[in-house]
């Protein structure tokens, strides 16, 4: 909490080398996360931003395995709109501060799950932590 307001950060991290399986679900879900960031651009429907994170767990074959939200705003209380999910009817819009998620957990293999605080610019989605949104690895 600064001034008030809340922020949500986790970023997996595996330790030891991953099976072909778990190679395969990082892959995914980095792809996931960076269409994610890259789709919150002023002037979109959340809705459609939303599809397009559905869609690429889809390409990556996990669709059965991951959660169709992504996240929420952040402010004074720790969930707010936008609820960055297929029912919103929120439009993407410069000065939203969002708590990007990505989750996927495939049972025996693993799980992994993203809260990325970004704030929306005119430019898009600008991460407001420096560790970037992807798989942190440490060796066994």
């Amino acid at each position: 909490m600064i001034d008030l307001y809340l922020a949500d950060t986790s970023i997996p991290v595996f330790l030891g080398k991953p099976s072909a399986r778990q190679a395969a679900m990082i892959d995914c879900w980095e792809d996931v996360a960076a269409t994610m960031l890259a789709g919150l651009t002023p002037g979109r429907p959340i809705a459609e931003c939303v599809k397009e994170g559905i869609a690429t767990f889809a390409k990556h074959g996990f669709s059965d395995f991951s959660l169709p939200l992504f996240g929420h705003g952040l402010g004074t209380c720790a969930r707010t709109r936008p609820f960055l999910n297929l029912r919103s009817d929120d439009v993407v819009q410069p000065g939203m501060v969002v708590a990007l998620g990505t989750h996927l957990y495939v049972p025996d293999a693993g799980g992994m799950r993203l809260e990325f605080p970004a704030m929306i610019t005119e430019r898009g989605a600008e991460p407001l932590v420096e560790t970037p949104p992807k798989v942190h690895r440490v060796a066994a």
